[in-house]
């Protein structure tokens, strides 16, 4: 080999060894211990036991007291919001006979969970019941619409002509954008009002009688003419909106809004069978539910299932029982044809006095109780 090889291999060597002398190796890494000599003791030397063959240990780390960690700024989430669930009354209710229903229904739910409000119990959103049905509607967008973050969502409980006022609501742009997540229907005319109809054509058939009619009808019911019978008359289903549970609900026995009536294709509808309520201790026989109409608010049955299908946002299962199943079908056709019948009576009573108040003998007496029906109409604002 040559002599500068062997130089050059020579002062290579002496180089390399202060590098390979940093590292120094003692027993516990599994070689033997060198004798001593040869390069300094490194500057930094690494404890036993941390380097091995069979293992890398991670050196100690100091236990910090969790009392001495920085904790999170403390957030006020402050409590959960509540849902709001909107009751509308029905077609010539009045604010006492809705503050009355909603009462009842602020009994149906938790308080903790739900605020219930009565549709024109706010001045800011009246709610008039013998007015245009499209006001009505505009005028439940704006409350809906009007208070956006203070509720978690907003439920819809509507009787008779409220539920048309809801149909016409989301038609009108209502939606689940707007935080609506139910929507139930009692007993409501989403097909038209049979009875509406008839009334719109046979009253001016009646003129020099019909005021004394309509106050019979304020006095006893609600008032046949108004721009609301005009709507209810003409109205039609709308297509169900999207994302919010809907569910139609009446009795069975329901005569003035029967089923063809509240008929809403595309949504659920069930009839219930009328309960009879005894109270054995207090001796009272409640019979209420008898009368269909009305009546449906007070069947527990039906409140149940109103319950259900607002606290889990969706339509629940079908519950009614085999016999309610069995006599529905043969008992709706029986009401349909008994509405028939009642508008019909009405229809020949209403001519027939009218008839009867032409005669010659009966002038002066038409008079003075068109004189009464028109002051009694004008007195509650019709």
């Amino acid at each position: 080999m040559p002599v500068q090889t062997l130089l050059r291999a020579s002062l290579l060597a002496l180089a390399l060894l202060p590098a390979l002398g940093a590292l120094p190796a003692d027993a516990d890494d599994g070689r033997p211990q060198s004798g001593g000599g040869g390069h300094p003791p490194s500057p930094v030397p690494i404890p036993k036991s941390q380097l091995g063959p069979s293992a890398i240990q991670t050196a100690p780390i100091p236990s910090v007291a969790p009392e001495s960690l920085p904790r999170p700024p403390q957030t006020n989430r402050g409590a959960a919001k509540k849902e709001l669930v909107i009751f509308i009354g029905g077609y010539g209710s009045s604010r006492e006979e809705n503050d009355g229903v909603c009462a009842d229904v602020r009994t149906w739910f938790d308080p903790g969970r739900y605020e219930i409000a009565c549709f024109g119990d706010d001045p800011a959103f009246p709610y008039d019941t013998y007015g245009p049905v499209d006001d009505s509607a505009r005028t439940l967008i704006a409350q809906i619409r009007s208070q956006p973050e203070k509720y978690s969502s907003v439920d819809i409980i509507a009787h008779s002509m409220g539920g048309v006022v809801a149909d016409r609501a989301f038609a009108d742009g209502l939606s689940s954008t707007d935080g609506v997540a139910v929507s139930v229907a009692i007993a409501s005319p989403h097909s038209g009002s049979k009875y509406a109809r008839v009334s719109t054509v046979a009253l001016p058939l009646v003129t020099p009688v019909a005021d004394i009619i309509r106050a019979e009808a304020v006095r006893y019911s609600s008032d046949p003419q108004s721009l609301a019978a005009n709507d209810l008359a003409s109205f039609r289903s709308v297509r169900p909106p999207s994302r919010v549970a809907r569910l139609d609900l009446s009795l069975v026995n329901d005569v003035l809004v029967s089923s063809d009536d509240s008929r809403d294709p595309g949504v659920q509808q069930r009839l219930y069978l009328p309960q009879v309520h005894v109270d054995i201790n207090g001796r009272k026989l409640d019979l209420s539910e008898l009368e269909g109409h009305g009546g449906s608010l007070r069947n527990h049955e039906l409140r149940a299932v109103v319950v259900e299908t607002i606290e889990t946002h969706r339509v629940p299962p079908d519950h009614r029982s085999l016999l309610t199943l069995l006599l529905v079908p043969l008992i709706a056709p029986l009401a349909v044809k008994a509405g028939w019948l009642l508008l019909g009576g009405l229809v020949l009573a209403s001519c027939g006095f009218a008839l009867a108040m032409r005669m010659p003998f009966c002038s002066d007496k038409l008079k003075s109780l068109h004189a009464q029906a028109t002051a009694f109409l004008r007195a509650h604002g019709r």
